[in-house]
């Protein structure tokens, strides 16, 4: 914690100070903040005192806490590598798991949308929408660059930004949803994006954090392509190791889209 002048520092275990890696913080309703561990579940800090979540307590695993979300009910969630998802609601842990429908128990990130539909991205399994008592997946299958879900974000037309392990994806809702695929043809200098690295400025402007760079996108400046993409989405091709535009060689001219990259 920095006050202006110095940093304090806190070890989220007694016996353990200072050997306490931290993957996910969230700042609930209450004032309170939650800190997803890498081996000693959650822990609460409510301005003076730390109170350590685990097994014991009912939640779902003590290990790797990839993501920590306030819900608008007032839900803790926190998804966990390998372990599915534990919902907290002030007095009791549940958990969801692959038994109860999740297409993947590694879940990287989770998102409300403005609907109060809950978005959970999956290592190896795409997208998992809980939606009242029901689950929707996307996956490759219906349009997104990988598998591997690191980060979603709603803008504000509604539209869904899904980074993934291999470029980055938009997704229209919809009684049939439209998924929409950026790349390297795009602009995109690095397609590998990090896990929760992204947020929505005053300014309207997209941020992403990757392995390589920090991409920016204008969206005052961007437009979805008119046309709605096909089922069948090519997203690259190298010729002897060499990536080559396959679009430049039907298109003379193409739109610009407002992509920049820092690093």
């Amino acid at each position: 914690m920095y006050n202006g002048k110095y940093f304090t520092y806190f070890g989220l275990d007694v016996e353990h100070p200072l050997h306490n890696p931290v993957y996910s913080i969230e700042f609930d309703s209450h004032d309170n903040l939650w800190f997803g561990t890498a081996t000693h579940g959650v822990v609460m800090f409510d301005g003076k005192l730390l109170t350590q979540f685990t097994e014991k307590d009912g939640f779902i695993n003590n290990i790797y806490i990839r993501s920590v979300l306030e819900d608008s009910h007032g839900n803790l969630w926190f998804s966990t590598q390998d372990a599915g998802v534990s919902k907290y609601d002030g007095q009791r842990f549940t958990n969801y798991t692959e038994k109860e429908g999740l297409s993947d128990n590694y879940v990287r990130c989770i998102f409300e949308d403005s609907h109060g539909n809950l978005w959970l991205g999956t290592e190896n399994s795409g997208a998992n929408i809980i939606s009242d008592d029901s689950i929707t997946y996307f996956t490759e299958k219906e349009g997104l660059c990988s598998n591997s879900v690191r980060s979603m974000l709603e803008d504000n037309n509604g539209n869904i930004w899904i980074g993934t392990s291999n470029g980055l994806n938009c997704l229209v809702p919809g009684s049939e949803s439209i998924i929409y695929s950026l790349n390297e043809q795009d602009g995109l200098q690095d397609m590998d994006f990090n896990n929760n690295a992204v947020v929505l400025d005053s300014k309207n402007r997209l941020w992403w954090g990757t392995a390589r760079c920090l991409t920016m996108m204008d969206l005052n400046d961007f437009n979805l392509p008119a046309e709605a993409p096909s089922h069948i989405q090519l997203n690259r091709i190298d010729i002897n190791g060499q990536f080559l535009d396959y679009r430049r060689l039907e298109e003379k001219h193409r739109q610009e889209n407002t992509i920049q990259q820092c690093g």
